[in-house]
């Protein structure tokens, strides 16, 4: 036969495989690299950082290693406000 299932060539995985070749980083990788869970950086978005490009013809979100700097010092200024014990007058 000429079509084997499960033998095609993986779109997404070649189209993520040439972002990172690229230099990109995905949101899986981005929230593995900070801790979090993908959901909330996806949830992040628009509010710690502006919305990120997109690549491809799934338009996945590509990060750079600068806008995983932002994150990880917007994510430390956070933590650090929410660890100040509060004063009560």
């Amino acid at each position: 036969p000429r079509y084997v299932r499960g033998h095609h060539p993986a779109a997404m995985t070649l189209e993520v495989a040439s972002l990172r070749k690229d230099g990109c980083l995905t949101t899986s990788d981005v929230a593995a690299m900070l801790g979090i869970g993908a959901t909330t950086l996806l949830r992040l978005e628009g509010v710690a950082y502006r919305h990120v490009r997109r690549i491809g013809k799934r338009r996945i979100r590509a990060f750079t290693r600068a806008d995983v700097q932002k994150l990880r010092r917007w994510l430390d200024v956070l933590s650090r406000r929410q660890a100040r014990p509060r004063t009560t007058t």
